[in-house]
């Protein structure tokens, strides 16, 4: 990553690398005893804060890079560079919405010289 990431995705990060040192621990731990009291359990402890660490991580990479997205989003409404805003919504221009779609059927149709214009009903 480049940059800063915001109070959330660090804090998942920091949970992330808690579960993995406690992880990594507790595999050490069972390769010195055999377990202890826990036996095999402890490995099964062990693979479930690997794996919630590997969720955190990515949790924190998403939640970064949709951060990231509505950042320069902003930035490009901001700085008056609006056709930037208009390609990161995944909609393709000319489209139109299921709102507009909706209204559009519920408008009065009136061809005038071979033109439909839509007016919506008051």
């Amino acid at each position: 990553m480049h940059g800063h990431v915001s109070t959330g995705a660090s804090a998942l990060i920091a949970t992330a690398s808690l579960a993995l040192a406690a992880s990594r621990y507790l595999y050490e731990r069972f390769a010195k005893d055999g377990g202890g009291d826990m036996g095999t359990g402890m490995l099964k402890q062990a693979a479930q804060l690997a794996d919630s660490a590997r969720q955190s991580e990515l949790a924190a990479w998403e939640l970064s890079a949709r951060e990231g997205l509505a950042k320069r989003k902003q930035a490009s409404l901001e700085q008056g560079v609006p056709w930037l805003a208009h390609m990161e919504t995944g909609v393709k221009q000319g489209r139109k919405t299921n709102a507009e779609r909706q209204a559009r059927s519920d408008a009065t149709i009136i061809v005038e010289g071979g033109q439909e214009v839509y007016l919506p009903d008051v």
